[in-house]
């Protein structure tokens, strides 16, 4: 349960401090890291959909990686149970002041306003997924470079554009494959000094100029997993 509430504390940090004027309006986000959590797990869709309903979920799978646990499901139907009032987070993960102990939000969900994706697909092919890390003889994915994403038809009039569209995605470093990763035995090792392998992604963000014209320029950002961003 603490992975919940570390993940619920990213979007209610990023929207105290970068919102803009209008309605769930925010400055574009990248977030890059060890997450702790496996592609297509109740908390990744989480961080890409932007909702988890955990009513009757087994907290063990949460993450994807259950490991050896026994089934146990969450305690209770309600966000005390993942962000008490001590945490001070609602469960649309915006900071509020819970210091009477009372809160109003007692759904069985908790959601984000921000629109993210994953630089990396997490498959080379249907049947070959990504690794970002092998040890214990164990290949998985953990490490992500999420960014605010653009779900909607760019326009040519870049003011135009709702500040999350103007970030996009415009390349990755591709990820070692399972065949080259084994014979090399777990990681780290005299080859490799980590146990997680690097993730590199490049975004393009598009500002418009004081006239309100086609923008000109553009600025190029490279960004690491190991929290780099080089333009």
């Amino acid at each position: 349960m603490a992975e919940v509430q570390q993940l619920a504390a990213l979007p209610a940090e990023h929207a105290a401090t970068s919102s803009l004027p209008g309605p769930s309006s925010y400055h574009p986000i990248i977030l890059a890291g060890d997450f702790n959590l496996v592609p297509f797990s109740p908390l990744y869709w989480f961080i890409v959909t932007g909702g988890l309903s955990y009513q009757g979920i087994n907290q063990f799978t949460l993450s994807g990686q259950e490991g050896t646990h026994r089934n146990k499901p969450l305690r209770g139907a309600s966000p005390n149970s993942l962000l008490p009032p001590s945490v001070g987070i609602s469960n649309r993960c915006q900071y509020e002041d819970f210091s009477n102990g009372l809160r109003f939000d007692n759904l069985p969900a908790i959601t984000h306003p921000f629109g993210l994706a994953s630089a990396y697909q997490h498959y080379f092919s249907p049947n070959e997924p990504e690794y970002t890390t092998y040890h214990q003889h164990v290949c998985t994915t953990v490490d992500y470079i999420m960014y605010s994403s653009n779900l909607f038809q760019q326009s040519r009039r870049v003011d135009m554009l709702p500040y999350r569209q103007r970030l996009s995605l415009v390349g990755r470093r591709s990820l070692i494959r399972q065949g080259d990763l084994h014979p090399l035995g777990s990681l780290p090792n005299k080859w490799y000094a980590s146990d997680h392998i690097s993730l590199q992604a490049f975004f393009q963000f598009r500002a418009p100029n004081l006239q309100n014209a086609p923008v000109r320029d553009s600025n190029y950002y490279e960004v690491n997993n190991d929290k780099k961003v080089r333009r």
